[in-house]
């Protein structure tokens, strides 16, 4: 999946499906992102764990989200949940935050032995100690008379010592925290869920002490009410940042922590009877949670009737019209698991050979045959997997393709090599570090011809790929081409571009690049009027002078006091370099 709009790093939310968005912003919340580096300014990359672990590349340019990729198979939309779970990854890691921190104030004694100005905590542990059993229980009535959110949270956290546990007792728990939250307007805004969360948290934590003590029945009917009552409240929620949807997550990580107990032979009935009902297609909705049931009712099955009951639900959901493709094949996956541990592993790989449109299985199946050294089978595979979607699904061709090159290069098929090397240069060469298309062009291409090739190249890149700023600056870069690379971002100019050529022209043409800033600064503020851009520019202006551009720079400052008189944020922030540069001017040497 890879995807060309542009988009705002904090605004994507705006343009992506918010069914998406709350995906991944739940994978984000949970921790499902890892491994992030920057490969080059502005170029990251992250590895998001779901059923499996994708790859996701994001390119930024300042704020601006130019341009992203996901190795997933997702094709519904352009923007995946692994994608949005990297964009909140790098909304946290990327925005600055000025902490201030206060002197705490010298704590004194009143002369009764009590600290006035300490911290509220101490200070009511120093009144509940003066407090009796009658005057506690009166401020209690009292508080939850006044404060319904109160109430519930002593309820959810206290009536199970006077009442008889049941999945209704938890159910009614969460819908009484629910109705302490909602608006008169029949849902919870943004501005509570984490309020709203927080008082969920109490049920959360006497899942865990249930748990702890042994007590599983109690625990499956938290886990009933948590998923069945949570999932029909989303919908009432504005959960944009999909902290609610964790909770969900969190009933689910409970079903499989509480199927790994020893249970009695009637409660793993019970439990694996509830789990295997999500097979059906008026319930399942796609969502992880709702994997984390079916794989625990794999985990369960014991008897032939429960195998047997398990792979018709499986049969009649991969088979129903209502499933949508992706969901389908998803569920095709987690079959083969089914297969592996109920038939064995000849069974699932035979299964896997007759699902080879599912496109996992089409992978797993080349690198069996590659593992094997059945490169006939693998070109075979990887050729009907261009020719399916090359119109239903073109982010994954070049996937085929690669597999395609590594089978022609241990067959040592240069021409074939040469070939689609060139192609996955240009068409995923900027995304995919390894391997290094251009260097094995330039391995397979004799010198003397190189010169001439890598012009053939560059003329193809401004035919058919619409003059393709990276692919052009990188083929610059690596030939040294430096007034070719100039000229490029003169034609393609942006903040982010200019800094990045910097690293490789400062010394060659400062002044070029010092000009290419003022005039991106010049058009930049037509179109902005507050202080962080102000802020940003005055940067820029800053690498104008470390070019050795001040004169250029003192100018460029002139001329925007000129331009913009009223801008009194901006004139203090120029103000403020004027400064850096008189300091600067006035040290001896």
């Amino acid at each position: 999946m890879e995807g060309m709009m542009e988009f705002d790093l904090y605004d994507f939310d705006e343009v992506v499906d918010d069914v998406i968005v709350g995906r991944g912003a739940e994978y984000f919340v949970n921790g499902r992102v890892k491994k992030v580096k920057e490969l080059e300014d502005g170029c990251y990359q992250a590895r998001v764990k779901g059923n499996e672990t994708y790859t996701v590349y994001i390119e930024l340019d300042g704020d601006d989200v130019t341009g992203f990729n996901c190795d997933c198979p997702y094709d519904q939309g352009p923007v995946c949940k692994h994608v949005v779970a990297v964009l909140y990854y790098l909304q946290e890691e990327l925005e600055e935050e000025d902490l201030w921190e206060d002197e705490d104030d010298e704590l004194y004694d009143d002369g009764d032995g009590i600290p006035v100005n300490e911290p509220d905590s101490e200070l009511l542990d120093h009144i509940l100690q003066k407090l009796n059993t009658n005057e506690l229980r009166s401020i209690i009535r009292e508080q939850s008379e006044i404060d319904d959110r109160f109430l519930n949270t002593l309820i959810a956290r206290y009536a199970s010592r006077v009442l008889s546990v049941s999945k209704e007792f938890y159910t009614r728990q969460i819908a009484a925290v629910f109705d302490s939250f909602i608006s008169d307007q029949g849902y919870i805004p943004y501005s509570r869920t984490n309020e709203f969360l927080a008082a969920l948290n109490v049920i959360e934590e006497n899942a865990i002490k249930e748990l702890e003590k042994g007590n599983y029945q109690h625990v499956f009917y938290i886990i009933m009410a948590i998923e069945e009552e949570i999932s029909e409240k989303l919908y009432y929620v504005d959960d944009s940042s999909g902290i609610i949807g964790g909770f969900l997550t969190f009933g689910s990580e409970l079903l499989t922590d509480l199927a790994e107990k020893e249970l009695n032979e009637e409660l793993r009935k019970e439990l694996f009877k509830y789990a295997v009902q999500v097979l059906k297609p008026e319930k399942f909705q796609g969502f992880d949670w709702n994997y984390t049931r079916i794989y625990t009712a794999i985990s369960l099955m014991e008897t032939k009737e429960e195998k047997e009951q398990l792979r018709k639900a499986f049969n009649k959901m991969i088979a129903s019209p209502e499933v949508s493709t992706y969901i389908k094949e998803s569920l095709e996956e987690v079959f083969v698991n089914f297969i592996t541990l109920a038939d064995g592993e000849d069974a699932a790989l035979h299964y896997m050979e007759c699902k080879v449109e599912n496109r996992d299985f089409r992978k797993k199946l080349i690198e069996k045959a590659i593992e094997a050294t059945d490169y006939e089978k693998a070109l075979c595979l990887a050729e009907e997997g261009v020719e399916r979607d090359e119109k239903e699904a073109p982010g994954l061709v070049d996937s085929w393709r690669r597999y395609q090159l590594d089978i022609y290069q241990k067959l040592d098929d240069k021409e074939n090599t040469l070939r689609l090397a060139r192609y996955l240069y240009l068409h995923a060469g900027r995304w995919h570090k390894e391997p290094d298309y251009y260097q094995l062009l330039k391995q397979l291409i004799p010198a003397g011809e190189w010169t001439a090739y890598v012009e053939d190249l560059i003329n193809e890149v401004k035919e058919k790929h619409r003059s393709d700023y990276d692919l052009l600056a990188d083929i610059y870069i690596r030939e040294s081409r430096w007034k070719d690379f100039l000229e490029l971002v003169y034609n393609w100019p942006s903040f982010y571009r200019i800094e990045y050529a910097e690293k490789y022209m400062a010394n060659i043409y400062p002044a070029d690049l010092a000009d290419l800033y003022r005039e991106c600064i010049l058009a930049d503020l037509e179109r902005t009027s507050d202080r962080s851009h102000y802020q940003q520019m005055c940067q820029y202006i800053k690498r104008i002078i470390k070019l050795g551009a001040k004169e250029q720079a003192l100018q460029l400052i002139e001329q925007l006091k000129k331009l913009y008189p009223r801008r009194k944020a901006m004139i203090e922030e120029l103000n403020d370099v004027m400064k850096l540069i008189s300091v600067k001017d006035s040290r001896p040497g």
